[in-house]
């Protein structure tokens, strides 16, 4: 199986690296105490790591670290999340150590108290620098909260980060306190520099945050210091990514990346306007195919726009698709970036991809890459040195010129750029052209010294563009660049997470079927597809951590009646989880004494969920029964289970003090107007579904059923606490005015009947002098119809009634016949036509600014595709028209030709996308599509919708077979042609099957008869009055 889970995995580098060897001690090399064995334990990059099991009974385990030659009084307590329980050991990492030897030590705790006499330390531990080298430390720095030594800055502010805690976890930022990682984030961004260097680390797989950015962690306009790795070798970012613009001093490191789907659609994405950013020793799996043709591994791994003083270091990127677009159109050749030490391992393109930039690119690991390494265009220069390319097709590659002109184009017809290339070790390239091999048709421009500059007479063939020697000018930085072997040895050892991470994938041996030029499917290795490994995309799709719990140590003092699992746990002892973590801006500490909570509640101990724990609760005596009523999204949890409140229903609990209840009511049954009973007095809930009853002092409650609606949710609030939810609206918005009944009905002159206003000012429906209290449902008043419940015009109100003319859109009360849109209904978006639901309307519907993709009356936000009406073609993305679409866009079934958002449905050309040229026809890209194609650059052989820019043989053009070349019929050209694997006889660019005679090439003259080169034939053939001696067709002598 090649996905590899870590287990006895170490840091072994070969003997040629200049790198200090560290290995991996096993439980001999350990100092183990009777009771706790280390399993593995090692050095790595600014820290160091254990794993040990453990037969002992304690409660719990404290972690300690020290530099090796520090007497015993120089221990350090360590962070109680750096502690994590897996179903087969136990392991603590200890991070922003600075290089040196070092000694973890791991006491046992029994009832709050350490066991000294049974603790264990290991041997020493050597720990090394990260590679502090490149752009992001010329004229600043890019440690983020860490100092250059690695030591974490005496006054960072550090957030843990788990799956349990990433929409609880709160920090103080600036003296507000903010919950939920995206919420701190963004408070980062109004403190500017006012605030703590901040360190957010990941621990696990994290799924998405309830509050994000298009599907982004976004760090926008942070520049206080912030770096945000992931501890150990499991942290993952598994569905969302993280986007960076107007920030400065930012570090990301030691996280794994996959299965995006956000918006932008990058792992990680350097956005605009920033400046000294670090990332490093990272993983980059497939994200979500994209709408996109050439967006099926996802789109950019790591991409980078105007963006200047940049490293990226150490990553390793698996297959993807597209690695590192460096630049868009906007950027200075004072844009400098640098990367190093990165594997890209079998990914097919872009690394780096540059546009006007300076780039420095050394030391890296080209390993297998189907389509090209490093690309330049629009004047980017390029330095190019000292890196390892193993059957990478094209290393280097200019637009419009050398090796990219071979191919037809790969940049979208940009001008080029210049590359300065320096001892680079290539093997097995298709095509590496330099300037000494021609001065005009060349790819890179070679150096014999690194310290050589490029002539100012040295231009790209397009555009005219010089290289700017910024590699020899004063703002180049000082680094020492190992050898392409060297270099190749320690990114295979270091680059990614540590130790490689908890997911390896090896490429070696695999193969795969792909068609070639001609069409034909053939049998070929990981280094020629360029598609989608549907192994690798499978274990990405399905990756699930080993993760049991986060804590050694859960209360602080080792007084949880639940101890840590010491060997493999019991189903029933996985469930302790760490509560929400709270972070004091100025100690950089945390505290870790809040008790523990079941996954999916928000902190609390008066919080229950349903949906996590059902009936069963140490607060609550729960008398009902369960259900599935829908979904209800509330403090950052969906929440999918709910108690019915029914006549037998009943929930009771002691209140310890005054304070106030809140219950959450919804689901498919809408709870908006509708009552529960809280000691025997009804008490009615918002629009929301939420009732919030306040409690006066300590007494007993008795919930119990007021009307049939569904609960799912339970908090009691005492004074001076906060219940404060994040539960943005991520879905369109409705819009309606504020409206009162503004006159008084008409009266009969003995009797009051219909909606009154009464001396309280509230609207009662009055029947007969008498206000009709079972009146629930529509009145007519005047023009306008009003929602009434129990008898009273419920003004607050905001949802769908009905009564027998259909569904209707009540706003504060009142049918709002002027409103067609989308209106909230329970868990749905629904059609509203005047007031109106239409559940038979399949289309777009307008909300606010957007159109969206409307089925059967209802939001559809899954739906991916075109939409025709009136106005044309539309493609849909996830249920919303976005008019800034343009492309080649996929509904997973047939691509399309968009232009803002519209099908071109007139359109019929090519486009390029992707690096590839698309051919569509009624504004369709027509993949049946197999023959030639015309325009003003000439005349191209598409095959699969596209022009197949690999592609030399023969075309048909109506009557005739005609010679393509690299995808371009060539009606020049006189001599032999290789098709389906027969050669052929062209004149002028045209078959010639009338042709019999005598035609040479590089392998020799050949016999050729009614066009066709005739290897079955042996013996003399005399052609012309020349009689030749012929042998499987082959001229002799």
């Amino acid at each position: 199986m090649r996905k590899m889970l870590k287990r006895g995995v170490g840091i072994v580098l070969a003997a040629a690296l200049a790198i200090a060897p560290l290995p991996t001690f096993r439980a001999a090399q350990a100092f183990a105490a009777e009771g706790i064995s280390f399993t593995e334990v090692g050095g790595y990059a600014e820290g160091a790591y254990a794993e040990f099991t453990t037969g002992l009974s304690a409660k719990g385990y404290n972690a300690y670290v020290k530099k090796s030659s520090q007497a015993d009084s120089a221990y350090v307590k360590l962070d109680n999340e750096l502690i994590r329980v897996y179903p087969d050991y136990i392991r603590v990492d200890a991070v922003g150590l600075e290089a040196g030897d070092y000694v973890i030590k791991i006491v046992p705790v029994y009832g709050g108290t350490e066991k000294p006499s049974e603790a264990a330390a290991t041997a020493a531990l050597s720990v090394y620098s990260h590679d502090r080298t490149g752009f992001a430390w010329v004229d600043g720095t890019a440690s983020g909260a860490y100092n250059e030594d690695g030591t974490l800055k005496s006054n960072a502010v550090v957030v843990y980060v788990t799956e349990e805690t990433k929409d609880t976890v709160s920090a103080t930022v600036s003296g507000t306190v903010c919950s939920g990682v995206q919420n701190i984030l963004t408070a980062y961004k109004k403190a500017k520099t006012n605030a703590a260097p901040l360190d957010i680390r990941i621990i696990g797989n994290i799924t998405d945050p309830a509050v994000l950015d298009k599907g982004d962690l976004l760090v926008d306009g942070v520049l206080a210091g912030l770096t945000i790795e992931g501890i150990g070798e499991d942290a993952t970012a598994n569905g969302w990514g993280i986007r960076i613009k107007g920030s400065s001093n930012v570090e990301v490191r030691n996280l794994g990346i996959m299965n995006v789907n956000s918006g932008e659609g990058d792992n990680i994405g350097l956005q605009q306007n920033n400046n000294h950013v670090w990332v490093h020793n990272c993983d980059f799996f497939y994200g979500h195919a994209g709408s996109d043709a050439d967006q099926v591994k996802g789109d950019g791994a790591l991409d980078t726009k105007t963006s200047t003083f940049i490293t990226h270091s150490y990553n390793h990127f698996y297959d993807n698709g597209k690695c590192n677009l460096q630049g868009m159109k906007s950027e200075k050749e004072t844009n400098y970036i640098t990367y190093h030490h990165n594997w890209y391992d079998h990914s097919d393109s872009r690394h780096p991809r540059i546009r006007t930039c300076s780039v420095h690119s050394y030391n890296n690991y080209f390993d297998g890459n189907a389509k090209y390494g490093v690309g330049v265009t629009m004047g980017a220069s390029a330095f190019v040195e000292n890196n390892y390319f193993r059957n990478c097709k094209y290393p280097v590659l200019s637009s419009g010129q050398g090796s990219d002109k071979v191919t037809g184009g790969t940049f979208s017809g940009e001008t080029g750029g210049i590359v300065k290339t320096f001892n680079n070790y290539i093997e097995g390239a298709k095509a590496f052209v330099t300037y000494q091999d021609n001065n005009t048709e060349f790819d890179a421009y070679a150096v014999s010294s690194a310290d050589e500059q490029v002539p100012s007479s040295v231009k790209t063939l397009s555009g005219g563009t010089a290289y700017n020697n910024f590699d020899t000018s004063s703002i180049m930085y000082s680094y020492t660049a190992q050898s392409p072997e060297d270099a190749k040895a320690a990114v295979v050892a270091r680059a990614g997470r540590v130790n490689g991470g908890d997911f390896k994938y090896d490429f070696s041996g695999k193969t795969y079927q792909q068609k070639d030029g001609n069409g034909v499917m053939q049998t070929v290795t990981a280094d020629e597809y360029y598609h989608v490994d549907d192994e690798l995309k499978a274990l990405v799709v399905n990756y699930k951590t080993s993760l049991v719990a986060v804590g050694g140590n859960p209360l602080g003092g080792g007084g949880s009646t639940t101890p840590v699992k010491p060997t493999k746990p019991s189903e029933s002892e996985t469930k302790s989880t760490e509560a929400g973590t709270e972070v004091s801006g100025s100690t950089g500490s945390t505290d870790t004494t809040k008790p523990s909570t079941n996954p999916g509640t928000t902190t609390g101990s008066y919080v229950h969920n349903f949906t996590a724990s059902g009936t069963t609760s140490s607060v609550y005596t729960i008398t009902g029964s369960l259900a599935n009523k829908g979904t209800v999204n509330y403090a950052g949890l969906t929440l999918s289970k709910c108690l019915k409140m029914e006549s037998s229903t009943s929930i009771k609990f002691a209140t310890p003090s005054s304070g106030k209840l809140i219950l959450v009511f919804g689901g498919s049954t809408a709870a908006s107007g509708k009552a529960v009973k809280v000691n025997g007095t009804k008490y009615t809930c918002g629009s929301d579904g939420i009732a919030t009853i306040d409690i006066s002092g300590s007494k007993d409650i008795t919930i119990t059923k007021g009307d049939s609606i569904n609960l799912f949710y339970i908090n009691y609030v005492t004074e001076g606490s906060s219940e404060n939810p994040s539960n943005p609206a991520t879905e369109p918005s409705t819009e309606a005015p504020t409206q009162k009944p503004t006159q008084a009905p008409t009266k009969p002159a003995d009797k009051k009947n219909g909606l009154l206003k009464s001396d309280d000012g509230s609207w009662y429906y009055y029947v007969d002098d008498a206000i009709d209290t079972s009146k629930t449902g529509l009145v007519q008043n005047n023009d306008a119809w009003w929602y009434v419940e129990g008898g009273k015009l419920q003004s607050d109100y905001r949802g769908f009634v009905e009564n027998s003319a259909g569904k209707w859109y009540v706003v504060n009360g009142k049918i709002n016949t002027d409103f067609t849109g989308l209106g909230k209904d329970g868990d749905d978006w629904v059609c509203v036509r005047a007031g109106k639901a239409d559940s038979s309307y399949t289309g777009l519907v307008k909300n606010s600014d957007y159109f969206w993709y409307v089925k059967d009356g209802k939001l559809d936000t899954s739906y991916l595709g075109t939409v025709t009406n009136d106005g044309g073609t539309w493609f849909i993305i996830n249920g919303k028209l976005d008019t800034s679409v343009t492309g080649i866009k996929s509904d997973k079934t047939d691509f399309w030709y968009v232009k803002g958002g519209k099908v071109d449905t007139a359109f019929e050309g090519v486009i390029e996308q992707g690096g590839s040229w698309w051919y569509v026809k009624d504004g369709k890209v027509a993949k049946d599509y197999k023959g030639l194609f015309t325009n003003d650059a000439g005349t191209w052989y598409v095959a699969a919708g596209k022009i197949d820019t690999d592609f030399t043989g023969l075309g048909k053009d109506g009557d005739n077979w005609v010679c393509v070349r690299a995808g371009k019929v060539d009606r020049t050209y006189t001599g032999l042609v290789q098709s389906s694997g027969i050669w052929w006889y062209v004149s002028d660019g045209v078959l010639d099957t009338s042709y019999t005679g005598i035609q040479t090439n590089d392998g020799g003259s050949w016999l050729v008869v009614k066009g066709k080169l005739n290897t079955d034939y042996t013996g003399e053939y005399t052609v012309d009055s020349t009689t030749y001696n012929i042998v499987n067709g082959k001229v002799t002598d």
